[in-house]
């Protein structure tokens, strides 16, 4: 039998970005024709990169996502197991871990437990954790241990079982890693050493010391990794990172800018996130730029600074800044830039 793990799938961007969802919807769907029919897909956290639903573009998503699952079981054969990693959460305004779009899914399939089954015939089509759950696939000697983030603690018992490959799904970073942001993450050593095969999700990087296999996210955020998957092969216990043959390279850029921002524009492609904060003059802007990076980024967002107001309006209305930049453009915006003028007047003026 094949096990497949992918990770950090990062569906339902935070940034509301539809061109990004496609891209990874279609990477997803292409992944899974490739598959073997009769194997195990594994999707060790991050699922969603926005736990809120906070769009109807978002429970479109999940409704694509169940179709697909549910499709590639009926005509492959293919179950999946899949675990909640840190972008499936968020906090309520009392500081309460809660989740979100992740939730629907798990709702939907209601297998959250314990699986102890003969065949894997027996299993749903989807097990899906926010917390721990052990599946044993008695004839295929195998038991998985999902381990959803930050869902390890010190009084927390894992077991591994004689005769069985046991693999650990989990979301999070090891002891020779550091995460800074979530120090609590790590999985220790001595869960580690109980397990033939790990298959971790989280770093968003490619590592392998022949029994942790971290195979990046879906969608490269890095420009130095490769993304792409792991494939395990349980007869004759090989298990190897594969790289995608297409490679989706982001281009992130944001900061603060002063004065002319034309050769960051330059700089922007359709693969491009860009989130300005720009200090300088509206009218340095090349509005035919704008619109181009407007249009055909994935992501093109300009946020102004109250100073360039004070700068540029004639009686510190702050919403001069929005007229004035209509006049510098000299109506040369098409529609839907305009649009996009018209909601940075009402977001400034929150």
């Amino acid at each position: 039998m094949k096990i497949y793990n992918l990770s950090d799938v990062h569906l339902a961007t935070r940034r509301s970005l539809s061109k990004l969802d496609d891209i990874n919807i279609s990477r997803l769907r292409l992944f899974l024709e490739q598959v073997e029919d009769n194997s195990i897909v594994t999707i060790a956290g991050d699922l969603f990169d926005l736990a809120i639903v906070n769009s109807f573009r978002n429970y479109e998503t999940v409704n694509v996502l169940i179709e697909m699952l549910n499709h590639f079981h009926v005509t492959k054969n293919i179950n999946f197991m899949i675990i909640a990693g840190n972008h499936d959460y968020f906090y309520d305004v009392e500081n309460k871990r809660k989740l979100g779009l992740f939730k629907i899914i798990k709702n939907v399939y209601n297998t959250d437990r314990n699986w102890i089954v003969k065949t894997k015939e027996e299993l749903p089509p989807v097990i899906i954790t926010d917390g721990i759950a052990d599946v044993e696939i008695e004839d295929e000697g195998l038991r998985f241990c999902l381990m959803s983030f930050n869902s390890y603690d010190e009084d927390t018992f894992v077991k591994s079982c004689k005769g069985y490959k046991n693999i650990l799904v989990c979301h999070g970073t090891t002891e020779d890693e550091v995460d800074e942001k979530y120090p609590n993450s790590t999985i220790p050593d001595s869960v580690i050493r109980k397990f033939d095969v790990v298959f971790k999700g989280h770093i968003h990087q490619r590592y392998n010391n022949g029994k942790i296999f971290s195979n990046g996210s879906v969608i490269n955020v890095k420009s130095n990794t490769k993304t792409g998957y792991t494939e395990y092969d349980t007869g004759n216990g090989v298990a190897e990172i594969k790289t995608f043959d297409d490679q989706y390279n982001i281009n992130y850029v944001t900061g603060v800018y002063k004065g002319n921002i034309s050769n960051i524009l330059e700089s922007l492609n359709e693969m491009s996130i860009a989130s300005i904060y720009f200090k300088g003059n509206p009218e340095d802007i090349n509005p035919e730029r704008f619109n181009w990076c407007f249009n055909n980024c994935l992501d093109f967002k300009i946020i102004f600074d109250r100073d360039v107001t004070n700068r540029i309006s004639s009686d510190e209305n702050e919403e001069d800044i929005f007229i004035s930049l209509d006049e510098y453009f000299k109506k040369n915006l098409d529609t839907k830039t305009q649009e996009y003028i018209k909601k940075l007047r009402s977001e400034f003026n929150e």
